[in-house]
């Protein structure tokens, strides 16, 4: 029956892709505009990798960031607070709309945008660095090269990103390697041509950091590069 409904879906994401983006998008809406709204990945601060990421240089000292699928915007504010020029966005109107008030206080507030990564591109600002903290894997497959169209688009010419997914659910062990190399294959083919990856490391995407058993959320994080685009030959 699951394997029916997960055709079914496909099936009508395919014939109507419009009408299903727009759906997905209404889900996080309701979803973000209840008061007490909670889910095991919110109110985490800022990932370890990214404090890492900026305190070891591999990501650059300045420049223009774009949070993916900021929900409130904490990792935006993170770098707006140590002078980023920072855009979020968030495909639900309440998500960001909270988030705007959460960082009022700010003397450089970042730039919370209501906007599907599948559906439109985002400011053209050539950003450098690139934070998406679990949005591609809420993606149905099928609309994934759009993420990556338009992320592309707007990623500088060597652009960082740090891409969190996840993984080892559904009874697999943390560290599994044939579920490691799993995600690694699916990464590398959506992003291929565009980003590689120069690491990939376990982490957890819960607020507690896998410390408590009933809201772990274990993932993958992999820092990728951007590759150079090929400039055109004028005939």
């Amino acid at each position: 029956m699951s394997h029916l409904r997960d055709l079914c879906s496909r099936l009508l994401r395919f014939l109507f892709p419009s009408a299903m983006q727009h759906l997905r998008g209404l889900c996080w809406e309701v979803s973000w505009r209840r008061s007490n709204f909670a889910p095991k990945w919110s109110n985490r601060g800022v990932s370890p990798e990214i404090v890492e990421a900026m305190e070891t240089g591999w990501l650059p000292a300045h420049g223009a960031v774009l949070d993916i699928g900021c929900g409130l915007g904490e990792v935006a504010a993170w770098f707006s607070e140590r002078a980023y020029t920072t855009v979020a966005i968030d495909i639900s109107k309440s998500a960001v709309r909270k988030g705007r008030m959460k960082h009022k206080h700010l003397s450089s507030p970042p730039e919370l945008i209501v906007l599907d990564i599948c559906a439109a591109r985002p400011p053209d600002r050539q950003y450098g660095i690139l934070i998406d903290r679990g949005c591609l894997h809420q993606i149905p497959r099928e609309e994934i090269p759009n993420y990556v169209r338009n992320v592309a688009q707007v990623a500088g010419p060597s652009a960082r990103m740090l891409l969190f997914v996840k993984a080892f659910r559904n009874g697999q062990p943390f560290g599994d390697l044939a579920e490691r190399q799993r995600q690694i294959s699916w990464v590398s083919k959506a992003f291929a041509g565009v980003f590689t990856f120069e690491r990939v490391s376990e982490t957890y995407l819960d607020r507690h950091q896998g410390r408590d058993p009933d809201t772990a959320l274990p993932g993958l994080v992999f820092w990728l590069t951007r590759i150079p685009a090929v400039p055109q030959l004028q005939k």
